[in-house]
């Protein structure tokens, strides 16, 4: 619980906000930058199944795609 009251200070929201996305499983990324931490979700746009575990991984490791 601690933790979580710890995030959610930080990101400016509720902690049942943190639970309750914790508890969904969803793909959410907290970084830090020159205004405090950001989170973002990562999931698939409209009728499109790419593998959401690929793509964590890929923004995980640091890597950019390379523009075509």
């Amino acid at each position: 619980m601690h933790k979580q009251d710890a995030l959610a200070e930080l990101l400016g929201v509720t902690q049942g906000a943190v639970q309750q996305a914790n508890g969904k499983s969803r793909n959410i990324f907290i970084v830090q930058d020159d205004d405090g931490y950001t989170a973002f979700e990562i999931k698939p746009a409209f009728r499109t199944n790419p593998n959401i575990n690929d793509v964590s991984l890929l923004i995980s490791s640091g890597l950019q795609l390379e523009e075509a």
